[in-house]
Protein backbone atom coordinates (compact mmCIF):
# COMPACT_ATOMS: atom_id res chain seq x y z
CA UNK A 1 0.00 0.00 0.00
CA UNK A 2 2.69 2.08 0.71
CA UNK A 3 4.20 1.88 -2.96
CA UNK A 4 0.84 3.05 -4.32
CA UNK A 5 0.65 6.27 -1.87
CA UNK A 6 4.43 7.40 -1.69
CA UNK A 7 3.61 9.57 -4.65
CA UNK A 8 0.53 11.23 -3.10
CA UNK A 9 1.09 14.78 -1.69
CA UNK A 10 -0.99 16.73 1.06
CA UNK A 11 -3.30 18.52 -0.46
CA UNK A 12 -5.71 19.48 2.73
CA UNK A 13 -4.58 22.68 4.51
CA UNK A 14 -5.37 23.52 7.92
CA UNK A 15 -7.96 26.00 7.32
CA UNK A 16 -10.01 23.18 5.11
CA UNK A 17 -9.83 21.09 7.96
CA UNK A 18 -10.96 23.75 10.19
CA UNK A 19 -13.89 23.67 8.00
CA UNK A 20 -14.63 20.23 7.84
CA UNK A 21 -14.85 19.90 11.84
CA UNK A 22 -17.49 22.68 12.46
CA UNK A 23 -20.80 21.32 13.18
CA UNK A 24 -23.10 20.42 10.24
CA UNK A 25 -25.82 23.23 9.15
CA UNK A 26 -29.46 21.99 7.44
CA UNK A 27 -27.99 24.47 4.61
CA UNK A 28 -25.28 22.10 3.61
CA UNK A 29 -27.46 18.80 3.78
CA UNK A 30 -29.97 20.97 0.96
CA UNK A 31 -26.92 21.77 -0.86
CA UNK A 32 -25.76 18.17 -1.55
CA UNK A 33 -29.20 16.65 -1.84
CA UNK A 34 -33.58 17.12 -1.27
CA UNK A 35 -34.97 15.68 1.07
CA UNK A 36 -37.52 16.06 4.23
CA UNK A 37 -36.76 17.70 7.26
CA UNK A 38 -37.42 14.83 9.25
CA UNK A 39 -34.72 13.08 6.76
CA UNK A 40 -32.40 16.04 6.83
CA UNK A 41 -32.65 16.11 10.89
CA UNK A 42 -32.07 12.25 11.17
CA UNK A 43 -28.76 13.19 8.68
CA UNK A 44 -27.33 16.29 11.10
CA UNK A 45 -27.59 14.33 14.50
CA UNK A 46 -25.40 11.50 12.48
CA UNK A 47 -23.00 13.81 11.45
CA UNK A 48 -23.05 15.52 14.47
CA UNK A 49 -22.35 13.18 16.48
CA UNK A 50 -25.58 13.17 18.81
CA UNK A 51 -26.71 9.73 17.45
CA UNK A 52 -23.62 6.66 16.53
CA UNK A 53 -23.63 5.94 12.79
CA UNK A 54 -23.06 2.42 13.20
CA UNK A 55 -26.41 1.49 13.31
CA UNK A 56 -27.44 1.48 9.61
CA UNK A 57 -23.82 0.40 8.96
CA UNK A 58 -25.26 -2.35 7.28
CA UNK A 59 -27.05 -0.33 3.89
CA UNK A 60 -23.62 -1.07 1.62
CA UNK A 61 -23.73 0.67 -1.69
CA UNK A 62 -22.90 -2.32 -4.58
CA UNK A 63 -21.36 -1.22 -7.97
CA UNK A 64 -21.00 -4.06 -10.43
CA UNK A 65 -17.84 -3.47 -12.27
CA UNK A 66 -18.41 -2.91 -16.12
CA UNK A 67 -15.05 -4.60 -17.23
CA UNK A 68 -13.91 -6.76 -19.54
CA UNK A 69 -12.04 -8.36 -17.10
CA UNK A 70 -13.11 -7.27 -13.35
CA UNK A 71 -11.43 -8.35 -10.17
CA UNK A 72 -14.24 -10.01 -8.84
CA UNK A 73 -17.05 -12.21 -10.54
CA UNK A 74 -19.80 -13.97 -9.54
CA UNK A 75 -18.85 -17.33 -8.96
CA UNK A 76 -16.47 -16.20 -6.84
CA UNK A 77 -18.24 -14.79 -4.67
CA UNK A 78 -20.28 -18.26 -4.90
CA UNK A 79 -17.43 -20.58 -4.25
CA UNK A 80 -16.77 -18.26 -0.93
CA UNK A 81 -19.97 -18.50 0.64
CA UNK A 82 -20.41 -21.93 -0.38
CA UNK A 83 -16.93 -22.85 1.54
CA UNK A 84 -17.94 -20.55 4.36
CA UNK A 85 -21.45 -22.35 5.12
CA UNK A 86 -19.58 -25.66 4.38
CA UNK A 87 -17.17 -24.89 7.36
CA UNK A 88 -20.25 -23.41 9.65
CA UNK A 89 -21.72 -27.26 8.56
CA UNK A 90 -18.83 -29.39 9.77
CA UNK A 91 -17.43 -27.26 12.33
CA UNK A 92 -20.33 -27.10 14.88
CA UNK A 93 -18.29 -28.48 18.09
CA UNK A 94 -17.44 -25.32 20.20
CA UNK A 95 -18.56 -23.19 22.42
CA UNK A 96 -18.94 -20.31 19.89
CA UNK A 97 -20.47 -21.14 17.00
CA UNK A 98 -21.06 -18.82 13.18
CA UNK A 99 -24.41 -17.73 11.80
CA UNK A 100 -24.71 -16.44 8.48
CA UNK A 101 -28.22 -14.13 7.03
CA UNK A 102 -29.02 -14.10 3.84
CA UNK A 103 -30.71 -10.60 2.76
CA UNK A 104 -32.08 -9.29 -0.65
CA UNK A 105 -31.60 -5.57 -1.03
CA UNK A 106 -33.50 -3.46 -3.41
CA UNK A 107 -30.10 -1.36 -4.32
CA UNK A 108 -26.79 -2.77 -5.65
CA UNK A 109 -23.80 -3.29 -2.97
CA UNK A 110 -20.12 -3.35 -3.34
CA UNK A 111 -17.39 -3.76 -1.37
CA UNK A 112 -14.70 -1.33 -0.45
CA UNK A 113 -11.26 -1.78 1.03
CA UNK A 114 -11.47 1.11 4.41
CA UNK A 115 -8.17 0.52 5.32
CA UNK A 116 -6.85 1.62 1.87
CA UNK A 117 -9.43 4.89 2.28
CA UNK A 118 -8.64 5.57 5.35
CA UNK A 119 -4.33 5.77 4.05
CA UNK A 120 -5.49 7.82 1.27
CA UNK A 121 -7.12 10.28 3.42
CA UNK A 122 -4.24 10.38 5.96
CA UNK A 123 -1.77 10.87 3.16
CA UNK A 124 -3.83 13.88 1.58
CA UNK A 125 -4.02 15.76 4.83
CA UNK A 126 -7.25 15.50 7.00
CA UNK A 127 -6.76 15.36 9.82
CA UNK A 128 -7.17 12.92 12.26
CA UNK A 129 -10.76 14.06 13.61
CA UNK A 130 -12.28 14.04 10.29
CA UNK A 131 -10.69 10.76 9.68
CA UNK A 132 -12.21 9.27 12.70
CA UNK A 133 -15.57 10.54 11.58
CA UNK A 134 -15.71 9.10 8.02
CA UNK A 135 -14.33 5.59 9.17
CA UNK A 136 -17.19 5.55 12.03
CA UNK A 137 -19.65 5.58 8.70
CA UNK A 138 -17.74 2.86 7.23
CA UNK A 139 -16.37 0.15 9.95
CA UNK A 140 -18.53 -2.86 10.57
CA UNK A 141 -19.34 -4.50 13.88
CA UNK A 142 -19.79 -8.10 13.28
CA UNK A 143 -16.42 -10.13 13.74
CA UNK A 144 -17.46 -12.49 10.89
CA UNK A 145 -16.17 -16.26 10.20
CA UNK A 146 -13.19 -17.77 9.53
CA UNK A 147 -12.70 -20.31 7.71
CA UNK A 148 -9.78 -22.07 9.01
CA UNK A 149 -7.48 -21.55 12.44
CA UNK A 150 -5.44 -18.45 11.76
CA UNK A 151 -7.29 -17.64 8.09
CA UNK A 152 -9.20 -14.66 6.43
CA UNK A 153 -12.02 -13.38 7.86
CA UNK A 154 -15.31 -13.37 6.05
CA UNK A 155 -17.84 -10.82 7.35
CA UNK A 156 -20.02 -10.55 4.34
CA UNK A 157 -20.59 -10.85 0.84
CA UNK A 158 -22.32 -8.70 -1.85
CA UNK A 159 -22.69 -8.80 -5.40
CA UNK A 160 -25.75 -6.65 -6.71
CA UNK A 161 -28.50 -7.04 -4.75
CA UNK A 162 -27.63 -10.47 -2.76
CA UNK A 163 -26.20 -9.94 0.53
CA UNK A 164 -24.86 -12.21 3.09
CA UNK A 165 -23.78 -11.21 6.64
CA UNK A 166 -21.48 -13.74 8.55
CA UNK A 167 -21.16 -13.61 12.85
CA UNK A 168 -20.55 -14.76 15.68
CA UNK A 169 -23.64 -17.30 16.89
CA UNK A 170 -23.91 -14.84 20.07
CA UNK A 171 -26.71 -12.69 21.70
CA UNK A 172 -24.94 -9.70 21.50
CA UNK A 173 -24.54 -9.59 17.95
CA UNK A 174 -27.49 -11.30 17.01
CA UNK A 175 -29.43 -8.41 19.23
CA UNK A 176 -27.69 -5.99 17.33
CA UNK A 177 -28.61 -7.58 14.05
CA UNK A 178 -32.18 -8.02 14.61
CA UNK A 179 -32.49 -4.26 15.65
CA UNK A 180 -30.55 -3.51 11.98
CA UNK A 181 -32.72 -5.42 10.35
CA UNK A 182 -36.09 -4.48 11.65
CA UNK A 183 -35.55 -0.68 11.67
CA UNK A 184 -34.72 -1.44 7.75
CA UNK A 185 -37.41 -3.98 7.46
CA UNK A 186 -40.07 -0.86 8.91
CA UNK A 187 -38.56 1.31 6.43
CA UNK A 188 -38.50 -0.45 3.35
CA UNK A 189 -42.12 -1.46 4.25
CA UNK A 190 -42.82 2.53 4.08
CA UNK A 191 -40.94 2.52 0.95
CA UNK A 192 -42.99 -0.47 -0.54
CA UNK A 193 -39.55 -2.38 -1.44
CA UNK A 194 -39.56 -4.61 1.22
CA UNK A 195 -38.18 -8.45 -0.24
CA UNK A 196 -38.05 -11.35 1.20
CA UNK A 197 -35.34 -13.87 -0.48
CA UNK A 198 -35.20 -17.63 -0.11
CA UNK A 199 -32.17 -19.30 2.05
CA UNK A 200 -32.13 -22.12 -0.21
CA UNK A 201 -30.05 -20.13 -2.77
CA UNK A 202 -27.09 -17.79 -3.06
CA UNK A 203 -27.00 -16.43 -6.54
CA UNK A 204 -29.38 -18.60 -8.00
CA UNK A 205 -27.05 -21.54 -6.84
CA UNK A 206 -27.73 -23.72 -3.72
CA UNK A 207 -25.93 -23.02 -0.70
CA UNK A 208 -26.03 -26.81 0.17
CA UNK A 209 -26.00 -29.86 -1.16
CA UNK A 210 -27.36 -33.33 0.20
CA UNK A 211 -26.08 -36.61 0.02
CA UNK A 212 -28.43 -36.46 -3.52
CA UNK A 213 -26.29 -34.43 -5.73
CA UNK A 214 -28.58 -35.64 -8.70
CA UNK A 215 -31.94 -34.68 -6.77
CA UNK A 216 -30.44 -31.56 -6.39
CA UNK A 217 -29.66 -30.39 -9.96
CA UNK A 218 -32.32 -32.08 -11.21
CA UNK A 219 -34.32 -29.26 -11.88
CA UNK A 220 -31.69 -28.25 -14.61
CA UNK A 221 -32.82 -31.27 -16.81
CA UNK A 222 -36.19 -30.27 -15.98
CA UNK A 223 -35.55 -27.04 -17.63
CA UNK A 224 -33.79 -27.90 -20.45
CA UNK A 225 -36.82 -30.11 -20.92
CA UNK A 226 -39.27 -27.17 -20.60
CA UNK A 227 -37.45 -25.13 -23.50
CA UNK A 228 -37.29 -28.36 -26.05
CA UNK A 229 -41.15 -28.96 -25.21
CA UNK A 230 -42.17 -25.43 -26.22
CA UNK A 231 -40.46 -26.15 -29.63
CA UNK A 232 -42.20 -26.93 -32.74
CA UNK A 233 -39.32 -29.46 -33.93
CA UNK A 234 -41.55 -30.06 -37.34
CA UNK A 235 -40.65 -26.54 -38.66
CA UNK A 236 -37.12 -26.55 -37.51
CA UNK A 237 -34.34 -27.50 -39.91
CA UNK A 238 -31.09 -29.32 -39.50
CA UNK A 239 -29.57 -25.47 -39.49
CA UNK A 240 -32.32 -23.86 -36.94
CA UNK A 241 -32.15 -27.17 -34.59
CA UNK A 242 -28.17 -26.64 -34.46
CA UNK A 243 -27.76 -22.75 -33.68
CA UNK A 244 -31.27 -23.16 -31.21
CA UNK A 245 -29.17 -26.62 -29.18
CA UNK A 246 -26.17 -24.60 -28.50
CA UNK A 247 -27.73 -21.27 -27.84
CA UNK A 248 -30.70 -22.43 -25.16
CA UNK A 249 -30.13 -25.98 -23.92
CA UNK A 250 -26.51 -26.46 -24.23
CA UNK A 251 -25.90 -23.26 -22.14
CA UNK A 252 -28.60 -23.83 -19.33
CA UNK A 253 -26.27 -25.78 -17.36
CA UNK A 254 -23.26 -23.72 -18.19
CA UNK A 255 -23.54 -21.48 -14.61
CA UNK A 256 -24.17 -24.34 -12.63
CA UNK A 257 -21.44 -26.21 -14.14
CA UNK A 258 -18.72 -23.51 -13.19
CA UNK A 259 -19.03 -24.18 -9.79
CA UNK A 260 -20.17 -27.46 -9.36
CA UNK A 261 -18.99 -30.96 -10.77
CA UNK A 262 -22.61 -32.70 -12.00
CA UNK A 263 -23.62 -35.69 -11.77
CA UNK A 264 -22.61 -37.86 -15.21
CA UNK A 265 -25.91 -39.56 -15.12
CA UNK A 266 -27.48 -36.58 -14.68
CA UNK A 267 -25.33 -35.10 -17.67
CA UNK A 268 -26.12 -38.49 -19.87
CA UNK A 269 -29.48 -37.56 -19.51
CA UNK A 270 -29.54 -33.93 -21.01
CA UNK A 271 -27.70 -35.74 -23.62
CA UNK A 272 -30.10 -38.31 -24.04
CA UNK A 273 -32.62 -35.71 -24.72
CA UNK A 274 -30.71 -33.16 -26.94
CA UNK A 275 -29.76 -36.34 -29.45
CA UNK A 276 -33.86 -37.53 -29.06
CA UNK A 277 -35.16 -33.57 -30.12
CA UNK A 278 -32.14 -33.27 -33.00
CA UNK A 279 -33.13 -36.45 -34.89
CA UNK A 280 -36.98 -36.53 -33.47
CA UNK A 281 -38.85 -39.71 -33.93
CA UNK A 282 -36.72 -41.43 -36.28
CA UNK A 283 -33.41 -43.27 -36.22
CA UNK A 284 -30.66 -42.16 -34.77
CA UNK A 285 -28.39 -42.32 -37.58
CA UNK A 286 -25.52 -41.36 -35.53
CA UNK A 287 -24.49 -41.33 -31.97
CA UNK A 288 -24.33 -38.29 -30.05
CA UNK A 289 -20.62 -38.17 -28.72
CA UNK A 290 -19.68 -38.88 -32.55
CA UNK A 291 -22.31 -35.73 -33.36
CA UNK A 292 -20.01 -33.74 -30.51
CA UNK A 293 -16.89 -33.68 -32.53
CA UNK A 294 -15.70 -30.77 -34.34
CA UNK A 295 -17.20 -30.17 -37.91
CA UNK A 296 -13.80 -29.96 -39.52
CA UNK A 297 -13.39 -33.44 -38.42
CA UNK A 298 -17.21 -34.87 -39.59
CA UNK A 299 -19.36 -33.94 -36.69
CA UNK A 300 -21.57 -30.74 -35.79
CA UNK A 301 -19.80 -29.65 -32.62
CA UNK A 302 -22.29 -30.07 -30.17
CA UNK A 303 -20.78 -30.20 -26.28
CA UNK A 304 -20.61 -33.00 -24.32
CA UNK A 305 -21.78 -31.93 -20.87
CA UNK A 306 -19.62 -33.79 -18.81
CA UNK A 307 -16.25 -32.92 -20.81
CA UNK A 308 -17.58 -28.85 -20.66
CA UNK A 309 -18.45 -29.17 -17.14
CA UNK A 310 -14.85 -30.08 -16.11
CA UNK A 311 -13.09 -27.49 -18.73
CA UNK A 312 -15.43 -25.15 -16.48
CA UNK A 313 -13.73 -26.41 -13.49
CA UNK A 314 -10.41 -26.16 -14.95
CA UNK A 315 -11.03 -22.68 -15.22
CA UNK A 316 -11.97 -21.60 -12.15
CA UNK A 317 -8.82 -23.43 -11.01
CA UNK A 318 -6.46 -21.87 -13.72
CA UNK A 319 -7.75 -18.30 -12.08
CA UNK A 320 -7.09 -19.47 -8.45
CA UNK A 321 -3.57 -20.15 -9.66
CA UNK A 322 -3.15 -17.16 -11.68
CA UNK A 323 -4.79 -14.32 -8.75
CA UNK A 324 -3.79 -15.41 -5.63
CA UNK A 325 -4.22 -12.56 -4.13
CA UNK A 326 -8.00 -12.82 -4.57
CA UNK A 327 -9.96 -13.35 -1.71
CA UNK A 328 -11.44 -16.86 -3.28
CA UNK A 329 -7.98 -17.64 -3.81
CA UNK A 330 -6.72 -17.45 -0.06
CA UNK A 331 -9.42 -18.89 1.43
CA UNK A 332 -9.30 -22.58 -0.62
CA UNK A 333 -5.14 -21.70 0.06
CA UNK A 334 -5.49 -21.52 3.49
CA UNK A 335 -8.19 -24.25 4.22
CA UNK A 336 -6.64 -26.95 1.42
CA UNK A 337 -3.32 -26.20 0.20
CA UNK A 338 -1.59 -24.12 3.06
CA UNK A 339 2.00 -25.16 2.05
CA UNK A 340 1.66 -26.05 -1.46
CA UNK A 341 0.76 -24.97 -4.75
CA UNK A 342 -2.85 -25.93 -5.81
CA UNK A 343 -1.52 -27.85 -9.23
CA UNK A 344 -0.24 -31.00 -5.94
CA UNK A 345 -3.11 -30.20 -3.57
CA UNK A 346 -4.74 -33.06 -2.42
CA UNK A 347 -8.56 -33.35 -1.49
CA UNK A 348 -8.18 -32.99 2.34
CA UNK A 349 -10.89 -33.91 5.01
CA UNK A 350 -14.37 -33.47 4.91
CA UNK A 351 -13.75 -31.06 1.87
CA UNK A 352 -16.69 -29.32 0.33
CA UNK A 353 -18.68 -29.89 -2.95
CA UNK A 354 -16.89 -26.49 -4.89
CA UNK A 355 -13.52 -27.84 -3.51
CA UNK A 356 -13.71 -31.16 -4.79
CA UNK A 357 -15.30 -30.67 -8.23
CA UNK A 358 -12.17 -27.90 -8.63
CA UNK A 359 -10.00 -30.34 -7.48
CA UNK A 360 -11.24 -33.01 -9.74
CA UNK A 361 -10.23 -30.83 -12.88
CA UNK A 362 -6.81 -30.57 -11.58
CA UNK A 363 -5.26 -33.81 -13.70
CA UNK A 364 -7.11 -31.72 -16.69
CA UNK A 365 -5.50 -28.67 -15.80
CA UNK A 366 -1.86 -30.02 -15.64
CA UNK A 367 -2.62 -31.68 -18.83
CA UNK A 368 -2.40 -28.26 -20.55
CA UNK A 369 0.28 -26.58 -18.41
CA UNK A 370 3.82 -25.72 -19.59
CA UNK A 371 6.38 -24.21 -17.94
CA UNK A 372 8.22 -21.22 -19.56
CA UNK A 373 11.43 -21.06 -18.64
CA UNK A 374 13.40 -17.38 -17.37
CA UNK A 375 15.79 -18.14 -14.68
CA UNK A 376 14.81 -21.42 -13.92
CA UNK A 377 14.57 -21.40 -9.96
CA UNK A 378 11.13 -23.00 -9.46
CA UNK A 379 11.50 -25.67 -12.20
CA UNK A 380 12.36 -29.15 -11.78
CA UNK A 381 14.80 -30.78 -14.65
CA UNK A 382 13.13 -34.26 -14.04
CA UNK A 383 9.09 -34.69 -13.54
CA UNK A 384 7.60 -30.80 -14.58
CA UNK A 385 6.95 -29.97 -18.58
CA UNK A 386 9.43 -27.48 -19.99
CA UNK A 387 10.65 -29.16 -22.86
CA UNK A 388 9.98 -27.90 -26.35
CA UNK A 389 8.89 -31.58 -27.66
CA UNK A 390 5.44 -32.75 -28.15
CA UNK A 391 3.32 -35.35 -26.34
CA UNK A 392 5.15 -35.32 -22.58
CA UNK A 393 7.12 -32.01 -22.76
CA UNK A 394 9.17 -33.74 -19.92
CA UNK A 395 12.22 -34.80 -19.67
CA UNK A 396 13.04 -38.91 -20.23
CA UNK A 397 16.58 -39.72 -19.81
CA UNK A 398 17.42 -40.72 -16.75
CA UNK A 399 18.64 -39.33 -14.15
CA UNK A 400 22.40 -38.32 -13.92
CA UNK A 401 25.50 -36.37 -13.00
CA UNK A 402 22.59 -33.84 -11.16
CA UNK A 403 20.42 -35.07 -8.24
CA UNK A 404 16.70 -35.90 -8.97
CA UNK A 405 15.76 -32.65 -7.45
CA UNK A 406 17.94 -30.41 -9.20
CA UNK A 407 16.25 -27.13 -10.77
CA UNK A 408 16.59 -26.04 -14.44
CA UNK A 409 18.54 -22.69 -13.41
CA UNK A 410 21.57 -25.22 -12.93
CA UNK A 411 21.51 -25.92 -16.36
CA UNK A 412 21.98 -22.33 -17.14
CA UNK A 413 25.55 -21.03 -16.87
CA UNK A 414 25.80 -18.18 -14.33
CA UNK A 415 28.32 -15.84 -15.89
CA UNK A 416 26.83 -15.82 -19.20
CA UNK A 417 22.94 -16.64 -18.42
CA UNK A 418 23.09 -18.83 -21.18
CA UNK A 419 22.47 -22.97 -21.54
CA UNK A 420 25.42 -24.54 -20.38
CA UNK A 421 25.49 -26.64 -23.67
CA UNK A 422 28.30 -29.46 -22.12
CA UNK A 423 26.26 -30.14 -18.89
CA UNK A 424 22.94 -30.49 -21.28
CA UNK A 425 24.71 -32.93 -23.86
CA UNK A 426 26.24 -35.17 -20.94
CA UNK A 427 22.48 -35.66 -19.31
CA UNK A 428 20.32 -35.72 -22.10
CA UNK A 429 20.04 -37.88 -25.03
CA UNK A 430 20.89 -35.90 -28.68
CA UNK A 431 16.65 -35.52 -29.34
CA UNK A 432 16.07 -33.92 -25.62
CA UNK A 433 19.43 -31.72 -25.39
CA UNK A 434 18.12 -30.19 -28.93
CA UNK A 435 15.22 -29.26 -27.36
CA UNK A 436 16.44 -28.07 -24.56
CA UNK A 437 18.81 -25.81 -26.43
CA UNK A 438 16.94 -24.66 -29.51
CA UNK A 439 16.21 -21.47 -27.66
CA UNK A 440 19.79 -20.14 -27.34
CA UNK A 441 19.20 -17.37 -29.76
CA UNK A 442 19.67 -13.63 -28.17
CA UNK A 443 16.21 -12.91 -28.99
CA UNK A 444 14.35 -9.90 -27.47
CA UNK A 445 11.63 -12.71 -26.10
CA UNK A 446 14.55 -14.62 -24.77
CA UNK A 447 16.48 -11.00 -23.18
CA UNK A 448 13.31 -10.36 -22.23
CA UNK A 449 12.86 -13.19 -19.94
CA UNK A 450 16.14 -12.59 -18.52
CA UNK A 451 14.70 -8.67 -17.12
CA UNK A 452 17.22 -7.16 -19.62
CA UNK A 453 15.56 -5.02 -21.58
CA UNK A 454 11.49 -4.04 -21.25
CA UNK A 455 10.08 -4.67 -24.69
CA UNK A 456 9.74 -8.55 -26.31
CA UNK A 457 8.79 -7.15 -29.93
CA UNK A 458 10.43 -7.80 -32.81
CA UNK A 459 12.66 -4.79 -34.01
CA UNK A 460 10.96 -5.14 -37.58
CA UNK A 461 7.51 -6.39 -36.83
CA UNK A 462 6.94 -4.39 -34.19
CA UNK A 463 3.49 -6.41 -33.43
CA UNK A 464 4.46 -9.88 -32.09
CA UNK A 465 7.41 -11.11 -29.48
CA UNK A 466 10.42 -11.91 -31.42
CA UNK A 467 11.10 -15.61 -30.70
CA UNK A 468 13.57 -18.03 -32.41
CA UNK A 469 10.18 -19.25 -34.75
CA UNK A 470 9.11 -15.39 -35.24
CA UNK A 471 12.89 -14.47 -36.92
CA UNK A 472 13.09 -17.48 -38.68
CA UNK A 473 9.77 -18.37 -39.82
CA UNK A 474 6.42 -16.70 -38.24
CA UNK A 475 7.50 -12.92 -39.48
CA UNK A 476 5.99 -11.45 -41.91
CA UNK A 477 9.66 -10.43 -43.61
CA UNK A 478 10.36 -13.90 -43.36
CA UNK A 479 7.21 -15.04 -44.61
CA UNK A 480 8.20 -12.95 -47.70
CA UNK A 481 11.94 -14.83 -48.30
CA UNK A 482 10.84 -17.98 -48.09
CA UNK A 483 7.78 -17.25 -50.84
CA UNK A 484 10.33 -16.72 -52.75
CA UNK A 485 12.88 -19.27 -52.45
CA UNK A 486 10.96 -22.60 -53.99
CA UNK A 487 8.10 -23.73 -53.95
CA UNK A 488 8.19 -26.95 -51.05
CA UNK A 489 8.05 -23.53 -49.02
CA UNK A 490 5.96 -21.55 -50.44
CA UNK A 491 2.96 -24.03 -49.68
CA UNK A 492 4.49 -25.09 -46.12
CA UNK A 493 1.41 -23.92 -42.94
CA UNK A 494 2.84 -20.20 -41.53
CA UNK A 495 1.35 -21.31 -38.18
CA UNK A 496 4.28 -23.81 -37.46
CA UNK A 497 5.23 -23.44 -34.11
CA UNK A 498 7.75 -25.61 -33.21
CA UNK A 499 11.04 -25.12 -35.21
CA UNK A 500 12.04 -28.79 -34.53
CA UNK A 501 8.85 -29.94 -35.38
CA UNK A 502 9.03 -27.74 -38.64
CA UNK A 503 12.53 -28.99 -39.44
CA UNK A 504 11.21 -32.89 -38.97
CA UNK A 505 8.58 -32.41 -42.32
CA UNK A 506 10.54 -30.19 -44.34
CA UNK A 507 13.10 -33.40 -43.75
CA UNK A 508 10.34 -35.02 -45.42
CA UNK A 509 9.32 -32.83 -48.17
CA UNK A 510 12.42 -31.50 -49.41
CA UNK A 511 15.85 -33.39 -51.00
CA UNK A 512 18.89 -32.52 -49.18
CA UNK A 513 20.05 -29.63 -52.04
CA UNK A 514 16.61 -28.11 -50.79
CA UNK A 515 17.39 -28.73 -47.36
CA UNK A 516 20.75 -27.18 -47.40
CA UNK A 517 19.30 -23.96 -48.69
CA UNK A 518 16.64 -24.00 -46.70
CA UNK A 519 19.21 -23.94 -43.66
CA UNK A 520 21.62 -21.18 -45.27
CA UNK A 521 18.33 -18.63 -45.62
CA UNK A 522 17.69 -19.28 -42.24
CA UNK A 523 20.74 -18.35 -41.03
CA UNK A 524 20.50 -15.29 -43.65
CA UNK A 525 17.54 -13.90 -41.65
CA UNK A 526 19.11 -14.26 -38.17
CA UNK A 527 22.03 -12.49 -39.92
CA UNK A 528 19.61 -9.76 -41.62
CA UNK A 529 17.94 -9.15 -38.17
CA UNK A 530 21.59 -8.71 -36.33
CA UNK A 531 22.31 -6.19 -39.53
CA UNK A 532 19.36 -3.99 -38.87
CA UNK A 533 19.65 -4.16 -34.95
CA UNK A 534 23.40 -2.87 -34.91
CA UNK A 535 23.92 -1.18 -38.08
CA UNK A 536 20.57 -0.32 -39.28
CA UNK A 537 20.60 -1.77 -42.38
CA UNK A 538 18.23 -3.91 -43.62
CA UNK A 539 18.92 -6.58 -46.54
CA UNK A 540 15.89 -7.21 -49.16
CA UNK A 541 14.82 -10.67 -49.32
CA UNK A 542 16.26 -11.39 -53.57
CA UNK A 543 19.91 -10.26 -51.79
CA UNK A 544 18.61 -12.80 -48.91
CA UNK A 545 18.64 -15.60 -51.28
CA UNK A 546 21.05 -14.63 -53.93
CA UNK A 547 23.78 -14.61 -51.05
CA UNK A 548 22.56 -18.03 -49.40
CA UNK A 549 22.58 -19.37 -52.99
CA UNK A 550 25.85 -18.06 -53.10
CA UNK A 551 27.25 -19.38 -49.90
CA UNK A 552 25.96 -22.74 -50.47
CA UNK A 553 27.81 -23.02 -54.30
CA UNK A 554 30.87 -22.06 -52.13
CA UNK A 555 30.84 -24.61 -49.30
CA UNK A 556 29.75 -27.35 -52.30
CA UNK A 557 33.18 -26.20 -54.30
CA UNK A 558 35.18 -26.69 -51.14
CA UNK A 559 33.65 -29.68 -50.29
CA UNK A 560 34.46 -30.93 -53.39
CA UNK A 561 38.19 -29.66 -53.53
CA UNK A 562 38.30 -31.21 -49.93
CA UNK A 563 37.42 -34.07 -51.30
CA UNK A 564 39.66 -34.03 -54.28
CA UNK A 565 42.71 -33.14 -52.14
CA UNK A 566 42.14 -36.02 -49.96
CA UNK A 567 42.01 -38.25 -52.81
CA UNK A 568 45.38 -36.63 -54.65
CA UNK A 569 47.28 -36.09 -51.31
CA UNK A 570 47.19 -32.56 -51.54
CA UNK A 571 46.88 -30.22 -48.60
CA UNK A 572 43.64 -28.52 -48.46
CA UNK A 573 45.64 -24.93 -48.78
CA UNK A 574 47.37 -26.16 -51.97
CA UNK A 575 43.65 -27.17 -53.67
CA UNK A 576 42.09 -23.47 -52.60
CA UNK A 577 44.03 -21.34 -54.00
CA UNK A 578 44.48 -23.58 -57.09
Amino acid sequence: MEDCLKHLEPRVTREENDKLLRPFSKEEIEEAITIGDDVCAAVLDHLNGIIPFQPVNFTFIALIPKKKDPKVIITENIMIAYEVLHTMKVGKKGKKGSMAIKLDKSKPYDRIEWPFVKAVMKRLGFCDAWIELVMSYLSGNTKGVIVVRGGSRVNHLLFADDCILFGRACAEEWKRLQELLLSQGSYSKRRGSLVQGSYEKYLGLPTMVGKSKYNTFRCLKERVWQKINSWKNYFLSGVGKEVLIKAVPQAIPSYTMSVFKLPKKLCKEINIMLSKFWWGNGIHWRSWEKMGVAKGKGGLGFRDLASFNLALLAKQAWRLLQSPQSLVAKIFKEKYHKNTSIIVAKLGNAPSLIWRSVWNSLGLLKEGLRWKVGDGVKINIWGQKWLLSPSTYCVQSPISILDANSKVRDLIDEDSKDWNEGLIGSIFNKKEAAHAGNNLLATRGNIFTKKVIENPLCPIYLKEEETVMHVLWLCPAASDVWAESHKATQKWSIMETDLLKLWEGLERKLNKIELEEVAVIMRGLWMRRNNFIFDNKFMNLSSIIRSARESLEEYHLADEGLAVSSRGGVSRVEVIQK
